[in-house]
């Protein structure tokens, strides 16, 4: 099936007249295919802009939270990603150079089926600019943000953090899949999950893995201050901390799309049912 091309500033010129439901602004953010939720989106990604803002603003290399996730790392590096978030920096590749999209998966568009399987709430298609936001990210159980210094404890050794995932909220997600994108990197050697292998890994590889960012900003926002320093243990981990079969199902996906179908093109990218993804 053949898909049509259509340049990405044609549709904004286009939807933007018309005043489309499915495509509205926020900043330098496009958000797509959103209906009723637009608007949600819209305020979620504004406050999580003003809270990473005060995650950059307040940064201190010495303080606890700092140094659980990042330890020596040069916090300019650290701001530096965290302010492409806030800017909505474009998105350059060789090929393309455009602002970061939001784009909700609903179900007339293949990645439905593709969040539906993976049980994920967010996905960066490789080498786009576009963020998916799947149906676990509006389905009432995800908090917009982490609740004021409802923080994790210690394991009674002092070992490790026990208690909820503070990152697993809208705000973390968005943050996790942005980081993936201004990186331009999906499986890392190793990307991490849980807090405490988050908080073991060294300074070279926590600057690379999302879920760093992820927790260090969730953190700060809920005002959390006490962090295990000997925590000596990662297992070597990627995607999802998953097992062979998840990672199966992705590479399936990084199949085809015909001529680049999917860069810079909404409407084609919507359409193509095989893309690389990376939650």
């Amino acid at each position: 099936m053949g898909f049509l091309l259509i340049s990405l500033s044609i549709v904004f010129e286009v939807r933007s007249q018309d005043r489309n439901p499915d495509f509205i602004i926020s900043d330098n953010y496009w958000i797509w295919k959103c209906d009723d939720q637009a608007v949600q989106v819209m305020h979620m990604l504004q406050q999580s802009i003003t809270h990473l803002q005060f995650a950059v603003d307040t940064m201190d290399v010495s303080s606890s939270v700092y140094q659980a996730f990042f330890k020596g790392v040069d916090p300019s590096v650290v701001k530096g990603y965290l302010q492409n978030i806030i800017d909505g920096a474009e998105f350059v590749s060789p090929t393309i150079t455009e602002p970061p999209s939001l784009i909700c998966a609903t179900e007339d568009n293949p990645y439905w089926a593709t969040c539906e399987k993976l049980g994920i709430p967010g996905m960066w298609p490789l080498d786009t600019p576009f963020i998916l936001l799947c149906p676990e990210f509006f389905n009432g159980t995800m908090n917009p943000f982490p609740a004021p210094h409802f923080c994790n404890t210690f394991n009674q050794a002092g070992t490790g953090l026990v208690g909820y995932d503070i990152w697993y909220t809208q705000y973390g997600v968005l943050v996790h899949e942005l980081l993936h994108l201004y990186l331009g990197t999906a499986f890392m050697e190793p990307e991490v999950y849980d807090v405490n292998d988050c908080i073991a890994l060294p300074a070279s590889q926590s600057v690379t893995n999302p879920q760093s960012y992820a927790y260090y900003v969730t953190n700060v926002l809920a005002g959390c201050t006490q962090f295990p320093t000997n925590v000596i243990r990662y297992p070597d981990r990627e995607l999802l901390e998953a097992d062979s079969s998840l990672l199966n199902d992705v590479a399936q996906l990084n199949g085809n799309c015909t001529s680049n179908a999917i860069v810079g093109n909404i409407t084609t990218f919507l359409s193509c049912s095989k893309n690389g993804i990376t939650p």
